[in-house]
């Protein structure tokens, strides 16, 4: 009875306070509805700035750079003591960041050095690609650019042949002088004046010796003197009539100057050793092993000694032989043209 009484109590209370409430909420909003029908009212002064921070707040100091570096520093060896995932892996490779402790500067160096020492294992590879790089190379002439002769009618070509019959004898033996006359009359390049008389003389010189196997001497004529006295250097090489170059003759080999004293030395020797074989076979007790060797050795130094000898040319006096203009010859400074009338 008294828990029964005790809620009986209870409601009734509740039903009390609840009603009050209710009458109490028509006041609030007849306050709200009469406040807002006010007029506005425009003020010209402006209200004081209010300050918004709590005056007991506290703002934390700001951290200095180096504070900052030490804490990214911390912060970076943080990062790499834990263990990177796949995805970072991948970025750090991107950005060509190592994740494996090693300097990748250091890791290009080991590479190059690596990359080195397996191209000393292709050296051969190498020399041929090197050479096939150098075949492939052409050899790109110099344009010649083309201009115009001065004086055609006063000028010699350059490869023109002068006719020359020679005046002295050719001997190769030593070093010497040699002459020509020239045997036709030669004409400018245009084919109109004629520039080299017939009579003219040439003069030159030739080397000394020849080797081995040759029949031609090199002879190099230098200058040319006209009937007239007119000069001109030539400086140019002796041919033979058909423009071969040297100018042949017969050559002296020497050959039995340079082989007479070994050939007497080895059938010296050889009739010794028969000679001996012969007193052997007769059961002498007398040898000549001295006398042959001394035989062997003088003809060895007789061989050395001539061996050497070069081969001697000779062409006669008045055989034909020939110039090869090796320059233009300008005679335009000596010769002049004029109308006939």
């Amino acid at each position: 009875m008294v828990l029964i009484g005790s809620a009986m109590v209870g409601w009734f209370i509740y039903n009390q306070m609840h009603v009050k409430k209710l009458a109490d909420d028509p006041k609030k909003d007849k306050e709200q509805v009469m406040t807002s029908s006010l007029p506005r009212q425009s003020f010209d002064d402006v209200p004081p700035t209010i300050d918004s921070t709590p005056k007991n707040s506290v703002v934390p100091p700001l951290q200095t750079t180096q504070e900052s570096q030490q804490q990214v520093a911390r912060q970076t060896l943080n990062n790499q003591k834990k263990e990177l995932s796949p995805e970072e892996k991948i970025m750090r490779a991107r950005l060509g960041v190592s994740f494996n402790g090693v300097d990748p500067e250091k890791q290009a160096t080991t590479a190059k050095e690596q990359e080195r020492r397996s191209g000393q294992d292709n050296t051969e590879t190498s020399s041929n690609s090197q050479a096939l790089a150098s075949r492939m190379k052409p050899a790109r002439m110099a344009v010649a650019q083309a201009s115009v002769m001065p004086h055609p009618n006063l000028t010699i070509a350059q490869g023109t042949m002068i006719p020359c019959g020679t005046n002295t004898e050719l001997d190769t033996t030593v070093p010497g002088q040699v002459k020509c006359t020239v045997s036709r009359d030669v004409y400018s390049a245009d084919g109109t004046v004629k520039l080299i008389d017939k009579g003219a003389v040439v003069t030159g010189e030739q080397n000394s010796g020849i080797q081995n196997g040759q029949n031609r001497v090199f002879v190099l004529w230098s200058r040319l003197r006209n009937p007239d006295q007119t000069i001109v250097n030539l400086d140019s090489s002796g041919t033979n009539a058909l423009g071969s170059a040297g100018v042949p003759g017969q050559v002296n080999s020497h050959f039995w100057e340079r082989m007479g004293d070994a050939i007497f030395f080895s059938v010296l020797t050889d009739g010794m050793k028969a000679g001996i074989a012969s007193i052997n076979n007769n059961n002498s007790d007398v040898t000549f092993n001295t006398t042959e060797n001394s035989t062997d050795q003088l003809a060895t130094e007789a061989l050395r000694a001539k061996i050497n000898i070069p081969p001697t040319l000779y062409a006669a006096q008045g055989d034909a032989v020939s110039i090869y203009v090796a320059r233009d010859l300008d005679f335009s400074t000596v010769y002049g043209l004029e109308m006939n009338d």
